[in-house]
């Protein structure tokens, strides 16, 4: 009788299992956010990179060009594979890429820029991070 048992208990605690995993797919814990083109950039400061000169959101982007805006580090993994296509697009007449430093050391970043070339044509210091979460 044992052993009868035994196969019907870990078919049900299978299928328990598989049950549960199923239903896990359904609720995703993936951030989508809402995309709205009308949304206006917000208003902060930021010190360039290269010097303790402030300049604002307002003096940085002008409503007839279109922008990109790039936050990486030189410790960002991720940032590193995507230079090469940061670099194609400095190419293109119709886009400037701004780059903002995040929680990043100076001089580790200057050799990052030294090492893979700079696609951008200001760079901003975030060393708190607060500019990226606006």
């Amino acid at each position: 009788m044992k052993i009868k048992i035994f196969p019907v208990l870990i078919f049900f605690l299978f299928v328990i299992v598989f049950l549960m995993f199923y239903r896990s797919l359904e609720n995703s814990n993936i951030y989508t956010p809402n995309v709205k083109v009308n949304k206006s950039i917000p208003f902060f400061e930021a010190r360039l990179f290269d010097s303790d000169d402030l300049i604002s959101s307002s003096e940085l982007f002008e409503k007839d060009k279109f922008y990109l805006m790039n936050i990486w580090a030189s410790w960002c993994v991720p940032c590193k594979e995507e230079h090469p296509h940061l670099l194609k697009l400095t190419n293109q007449n119709n886009i400037e890429i701004i780059g903002l430093n995040y929680k990043d050391d100076n001089d580790k970043a200057k050799k990052f820029l030294k090492k893979f070339n700079s696609p951008y044509k200001i760079i901003l210091s975030d060393v708190d991070g607060l500019i990226a979460i606006e």
